[in-house]
This record gives structure tokens, C-alpha cells and sequence, in this order.
């Protein structure tokens, strides 16, 4: 039990006590929940779709709307829907009660023990919806209509400020910050969001934000982190940020991801600037992404990599571009995502090539991109005379040793080919040219992998269950889903009577819920135990599902039936175990032992007889 309690714990510390908690999940369909992000298509009595957490081709990841639960049969991912946020959207725990509160209409309760200095991830977004709504109306003063004449320069159209959220900060050094004290939020607040500045020489706070187009910047759940601001003169800086907060880290974020990655596209297009991500969303393109005033980052290329394997990159075309572009390749490559260039000549960026040139050629564009290596290739010509034998063979040479660094074994034939049909040097040369160079690179991959296999046959090993582990983690499966089989589980088998570890722990929780006639759901269960170590082990418990023919789960009686009966089945085997182990150790107690059983197998087949009248 001491997981339980840690989890009631960690849910207060956070502020949502833990009966709120298992309300929240309790009214959150998960089918609807997971539909957001993975196609979903109804199947034999669970929704099937291809798993977001490995490379699947075919639909091997379920998710069961009256479990509350989802199981994937290729990379055994499973859980429930607070799993799935953790994993999917990267959120902690007090984020996926927040999303889910929020998305049931579910008012959230006051934080406990929180001081009047005590700043939640909750008021900052609070602030920063508050502060957007303000710069949007912006738009509609006297003040604002430079902002709109600016606006209908860039050919935006009304639909696009508003999906974008744009607005308008004024040029007043207090503007913001009085209208966030009328609405009685706090210094501090206003400081810590990014939004308002104290300056020390003047003892006054001032508007982070003065007379500039804003930029709305949203997490992937849609709601406010940051701002960027764009002069409407010549002043400098012509682009500003907010700065680092508690919700808003430049590294990680990235403008228009909340976007992406909802369009169920198979890559993601990356920018440079703001305007290049709005106007290609206007276009119709809604996968393009933008870097947050800085180069693309390990940390953004990471969380790309959670939602897609392919990435464009559509950065400008004068040299900087091509330098930017370089080093993203670079950062591309080491999180493996399959990376291409989109040529933007002879316009400087998406935002001038799509306004000059449309959607139809910015289309053929992507499909005309270059992958990286050819990109490098033709970029790497440049400093190369190829007609001088001696200087064509440095250049072969250079783009050979980028070739060895390939990991993927097709990449590196591909490439070999491309680099043989644009240099006019036959495949075989370039082959044991790589091999050779790429030898002991081989040699050292081979040990590794054989290392890994080695390793991973010890823990297939390690983790093979016993029949008796098997058929109790039936047993756990099959009460979660129907409770009232709990009577009769306890008259034969006690807590003690389950394996160590987790499958004890979670078997004392659900005897502890039930025998107080509690409500019990394999959703409400992992739960609480999200926090615990081995949180996994639970979910792989709990997602057990007794193999069915098809139809069986259309038919509600025949699929309980069907439960009723693997559960006789696991109970029996558990039982026999039991009363085993008391007949080795205690023989006297022999004959006792065995007119228990004697009693357990009438009354397992009175329980036989009531189902076969189902």
C-alpha cells in the first residue's frame, strides 16, 4: 500500500486531492481523448489505430472505452489516459489533470497549502490568455490601426489573425500592466509570466511589450506560454521574446507546433521566422513550425521526433539560411528523422515565395526536395574545381566520410548511388572506398549489437513468468473489470497469497478498494499508481486480454462469459498452487487441505453451471 499513499500524497502536494483526481479520469473518455491524436477505427469491441510510440505499420495498438485503457501488441506500450498524455504530450501529472479538468468543464479546486507568494504553471497561463485577449482588441483602437495596416501588407486575412491569435501592444510603457492590475493580478505574477518588467533606476514597472505586432506562442495543448513582438519602425530589436518562465523554455518550444501537430501529417516543415509559419498556414501548409528567435535546437529536433520522422527545412536562401540549414541537418540527423531541404531561390523565404509564387509551386517544391546528403553534396561542390582530378578526388573523398557516419544501411547504398551518378565514379569504388574507412565504425556497431541481443535474451529470460505469476495477473485483469467477482476471489485467495512485488501491491490496493464497496476501474487504478517506479508493470497487468474469436465482445453475455470462465480457470490453477505448497510443507494438514479443495471444485462448478445459463 505504501504507492497508494505516496500517490495521495504527490496529487495533494500538487493541490488536486486525490478524489478529484480519480474524478477527473473517471469522466474523461479516453477513446475521445486519444482520437485528438491517433485515427482511431472502431474494431471488435475496442478502437484500433497505429501506435504514436513506435514505428507501426499496421494497427496493433488498441484502445478498450470501457477499461479506460490502451495496450499496443507491437511495442506492449499500454495504460491509461493519463498515461498517454505523459507519454504523448510530454505533460507531468498535475498538466494532465489540468488538460482533462479543463476539457470536461470541471472547475478545479484551490490549491492546498498555498501561500500568498505560492505562483502555479496555472496562473502564469491565466495571465498570458488574459494578456492575449487584450493585445488582440488592441487591434481595434485608434492606436492599432498601423498594426492592421501592416497586417493587410502581408496579405493576412481576418480568418488567419484570429486562428494566429494576433495583436497589438501599445506604445504607453504601463499600458499592460494597468489593465492587469484592474483585473487584480498581482506583481509578482506579472513579473514572473515575462510580461511586465521592473525597472530598478525609476522604481516603476513597465510593459515588456511596447508598440508591436504580437505573436501568440501555445504549448501543444493550445494554451499561451509566451509572446513574441515584431517593431512596426526601425527600432531594434525588430524581433523580442518573452523571456525563460516557469511554462515558456525557448529551447524546447516551438511556434505553430500547437498546430502541427494536429494536421496528422507525416513530417513537420521547419522555418525561421514567424511570418514564414503564418503564411504558410494561410496557404494551407499546417505542419510549418518556426524556432523561437534562435537556431533550431537538440531539445526542438527531440520533441519534433515525438510526432513525426520526416522534417523539411524551409529556412531562407541567402547564406545564412544555407549556414542554419547546415547545422540543422546536423542536429536532424543524430535524433534520426529522415531530413529534406525545400529551395526557396530565388525568394529570400516561405513568406515571399508563397505570396510570388503559390501553393502549387511551393507543393512541387517539397516534392522536388533534396535529401540531406544531396544537399551537403551540391553545397560541398561549390568549393571544389571537379575538373582537377586531385581536387575531385578530395570532394569524393569528404562526402564518402559523411556517408560512413550514416547508421542506416539503405541511406548508405542510396547515397553510394547518388554520389557514383553525380561524380560519373562507378558504385563499387565508392562501396569499398566507405567500407573501407567505415571498418572499424562496423566492427565496434557489430559488438554493440551483439552486446545489446545478449543482453536483451537475459532479460527475455529473467522476465518469463510462472504459470501461477501468469494466472494471477489474470485474475487482477479480469476483477478491474468486473468487480463483482471480488466476493468470491477473496474466499480462496489472500493478498498474501500473490507473487512479491507488484502484482502483491496491486492486488492489497484493489482487496483494500473493494472490501470498502468502493468504485473500481483499471483507468481509476493506474491512477494511482502513476507516480510509483515500476508504474509500467501495472498498466502491462491490467492490459492483459483474454483471447476472443470475432463477435464475441459484440455479444456482451458471451464476452462475459468467456471473462467468467478464465477467471475459474486462473483462480483454479492459483488455488491448486496454493493448497500445494501447504500440503509440501505441512502434511498433517493433508486431508483438511484436500476437502477444502473438494469444496472449492463443487463450488467452481456451480459457478460453471450459472454461466452456461447466460
Amino acid at each position: 500500500m505504501l504507492e497508494y499513499v505516496l500517490k495521495e500524497r504527490v496529487a495533494l502536494a500538487k493541490g488536486y486531492p486525490r478524489e478529484f483526481c480519480d474524478q477527473v479520469v473517471a469522466n474523461s473518455d479516453i477513446v475521445d481523448v486519444i482520437g485528438q491524436y491517433v485515427e482511431l477505427k472502431p474494431g471488435s469491441g475496442e478502437y484500433q489505430g497505429v501506435c504514436p510510440f513506435h514505428a507501426d505499420k499496421n494497427p496493433s495498438f488498441g484502445v478498450n472505452r470501457v477499461k479506460g485503457m490502451y495496450h499496443c501488441f507491437g511495442c506492449q506500450a499500454s495504460g491509461n489516459v493519463i498515461t498517454f498524455l505523459k507519454n504523448y504530450l510530454k505533460l507531468d501529472y498535475s498538466e494532465c489533470i489540468e488538460y482533462l479538468a479543463e476539457r470536461n468543464g470541471m472547475q478545479l479546486p484551490t490549491m492546498v497549502e498555498r501561500s500568498g507568494n505560492y505562483i502555479s504553471n496555472r496562473d502564469i497561463y491565466d495571465i498570458n490568455n488574459e494578456a492575449g485577449k487584450y493585445f488582440y482588441k488592441n487591434l481595434f483602437t485608434e492606436e492599432g490601426k498601423k498594426a492592421v495596416a501592416y497586417i493587410n501588407e502581408r496579405r493576412l486575412k481576418k480568418e488567419t489573425v484570429m486562428k494566429c491569435g494576433l495583436g497589438f501592444s501599445l506604445k504607453a510603457p504601463d499600458a499592460l500592466y494597468n489593465f492587469l492590475k484592474e483585473k487584480k493580478y498581482s506583481n509578482k505574477l506579472m513579473v514572473t509570466s515575462g510580461l511586465v518588467v521592473y525597472d530598478q533606476e525609476k522604481g516603476k514597472y513597465r510593459d515588456r511589450f511596447r508598440n508591436r505586432l504580437m505573436f501568440p506562442i501555445f504549448d501543444i495543448q493550445g494554451r499561451i506560454i509566451g509572446f513574441g513582438g515584431r517593431v512596426l519602425d526601425d527600432s531594434k530589436p525588430k524581433y523580442l521574446n518573452s523571456p525563460e518562465t516557469p511554462v515558456f523554455k525557448k529551447r524546447t518550444n516551438m511556434f505553430g507546433l500547437n498546430i502541427a501537430v494536429k494536421t496528422r501529417e507525416k513530417y513537420i516543415i521547419s522555418c525561421e521566422g514567424y511570418m514564414d509559419v503564418i503564411s504558410l498556414h494561410q496557404a494551407g501548409f499546417n505542419s510549418a513550425v518556426a524556432s523561437l528567435g534562435t537556431a533550431l535546437t537538440e531539445e526542438q529536433v527531440h520533441e519534433i521526433k515525438k510526432h513525426v520522422d520526416k522534417i523539411y527545412l524551409s529556412y531562407d536562401s541567402d547564406t545564412a539560411g544555407v549556414a542554419a540549414t547546415k547545422k540543422a541537418i546536423e542536429k536532424c540527423k543524430k535524433e534520426g528523422l529522415s531530413t529534406y531541404i525545400i529551395d526557396m531561390k530565388p525568394y529570400k523565404d516561405p513568406d515571399e515565395f508563397i505570396k510570388n509564387l503559390g501553393v502549387k509551386e511551393y507543393e512541387n517544391r517539397i516534392e522536388k526536395a533534396l535529401s540531406a546528403f544531396d544537399f551537403l553534396r551540391e553545397d560541398y561542390k561549390d568549393g571544389f574545381n571537379l575538373s582537377n582530378p586531385d581536387e575531385k578526388a578530395n570532394y569524393v573523398n569528404g562526402l564518402i566520410r559523411k556517408i560512413v557516419e550514416l547508421d542506416d544501411p539503405i541511406n548508405r547504398g542510396t547515397y553510394i548511388q547518388s554520389l557514383a551518378a553525380n561524380t560519373g565514379i562507378k558504385e563499387s569504388v565508392i562501396e569499398k572506398k566507405v567500407n573501407e574507412i567505415g571498418q572499424n565504425y562496423q566492427n565496434k556497431e557489430v559488438a554493440e549489437i551483439s552486446q545489446e541481443i545478449s543482453r536483451q535474451d537475459r532479460e527475455k529470460v529473467r522476465m518469463k513468468k510462472s504459470g501461477t505469476e501468469e494466472a494471477q495477473r489474470i485474475i487482477l485483469s479480469i476483477v478491474a473489470e468486473f468487480p463483482e467477482l471480488y466476493p468470491r476471489l477473496k474466499e480462496y485467495i489472500q493478498e498474501a497469497d500473490y507473487e512479491e512485488g507488484a502484482i502483491r501491491n496491486l492486488a492489497s490496493f484493489m482487496y483494500e478498494i473493494l472490501s470498502k464497496g468502493e468504485r473500481l476501474t483499471s483507468s481509476l487504478i493506474l491512477n494511482h499508481f502513476e507516480d510509483a517506479v515500476d508504474s509500467d508493470q501495472y498498466a502491462e497487468i491490467l492490459a492483459y486480454t483474454v483471447p476472443y474469436e470475432e463477435g464475441d465482445m459484440e455479444d456482451e453475455a458471451k464476452y462475459k462469459a468467456k471473462k467468467y470462465a478464465e477467471f475459474a480457470q486462473s483462480v483454479t490453477l492459483v488455488y491448486e498452487k496454493k493448497l500445494k505448497n501447504r500440503m509440501d510443507s505441512e502434511k498433517q494438514e493433508k486431508l483438511v487441505a484436500m476437502n477444502e479443495y473438494m469444496k472449492f471444485l463443487r463450488e467452481r462448478k456451480n459457478i460453471l453451471e450459472e454461466l452456461q445459463k447466460l
